[in-house]
């Protein structure tokens, strides 16, 4: 795939030599020109080239206010520009093109060699960042992808406990829209029982002090509309450069699982009412038995007698 570099000089004389040194030298490259700071802006925001030779003394404006206004424009704020001066400068000058964004600076007369190793090095960095962008970009919709549509609550937290994001789900299971919650602390939310609050504090504390994510733990919350509802909470500690940032939690709605546990240790309790029940109705049974065969045999003794 070509790359694309714009030259801004407001000498035509100046346009036709680059042009032809970067011909010579990178015949693959497409050549885009400008011949003020206006003409470079609309060139640059409309075709994003993949670099920018911009010449700091131009007709209608500084280079520098041109190199600026790129840098601040979302569209080519990451487009690498070689700031190029007509006379030898100071070193405050070069300071001043590199604090306005510039990522070189070439002063004439150059070497040809020169200048095309900066251009061919600051065109491989881009790409590399570009490459390096579009990775993050599609991971991002990937997880993006992932956090909107699983089926539990996804919670995440800095290491003071405020809540970063937290996905659609809390809607569905408990009545909150994302943007009630997002920027509370953790227990000022109104979600968490108030029974609860000091010790799931404590154990949030922990598990930063200790470097280790707290146990799956199973709570009751509180319904925005007033019900308490079973959830088991499993967290994760997000790290960045080795050292914790935040928290991770995923919250999974169990009541129905819960309403089946209790469902089911009713019918064992029952179960063993009724076991005890029939064991006690069959002792009765044997004891009312024996005496009928008491009563009987002694009725027949009698009767021998």
């Amino acid at each position: 795939m070509s790359k694309r570099i714009l030259i801004v000089d407001d000498l035509r004389n100046a346009r036709i030599a680059y042009s032809e040194l970067i011909k010579t030298h990178i015949p693959e490259a497409e050549l885009l020109t400008a011949d003020s700071g206006r003409s470079a802006l609309e060139t640059a925001i409309r075709e994003i080239p993949d670099l920018i030779l911009l010449d700091v003394k131009l007709g209608d404006m500084s280079g520098l206010d041109v190199c600026r206004s790129l840098k601040l424009h979302e569209a080519t704020s990451d487009v690498p520009i070689m700031m190029v001066s007509a006379v030898k400068v100071s070193s405050q000058d070069r300071v001043a093109g590199l604090d306005c964004g510039a990522d070189g600076y070439l002063c004439k007369p150059f070497e040809v060699d020169e200048c095309v190793a900066e251009v061919k090095s600051l065109m491989r960095v881009h790409e590399r960042d570009s490459t390096h962008r579009e990775h993050e970009r599609r991971l991002e919709s990937r997880l993006a992808t992932i956090f909107d549509n699983v089926n539990d609550i996804i919670v995440h937290l800095d290491t003071k406990g405020r809540i970063l994001d937290v996905n659609d789900r809390v809607s569905e299971f408990l009545g909150y829209e994302p943007h009630e919650i997002i920027g509370r602390h953790f227990t000022a939310t109104g979600i968490l029982l108030k029974r609860d609050i000091p010790s799931l504090a404590a154990r949030y504390v922990a598990a930063l002090v200790s470097d280790k994510p707290p146990e799956t733990a199973e709570v009751e919350v509180r319904h925005k509309q007033g019900h308490t509802v079973h959830v088991e909470a499993n967290t994760k500690l997000v790290r960045s450069g080795g050292k914790v940032v935040g928290v991770v939690s995923v919250v999974r709605d169990i009541t129905y699982r819960k309403m089946s546990e209790t469902a089911l240790r009713q019918s064992r309790e029952q179960l063993r009412a009724l076991v005890w029940r029939l064991e006690s109705i069959r002792e009765d049974e044997q004891k009312r038995i024996s005496r009928d065969i008491h009563d009987v045999v002694g009725h027949a003794l009698m009767a021998l007698k």
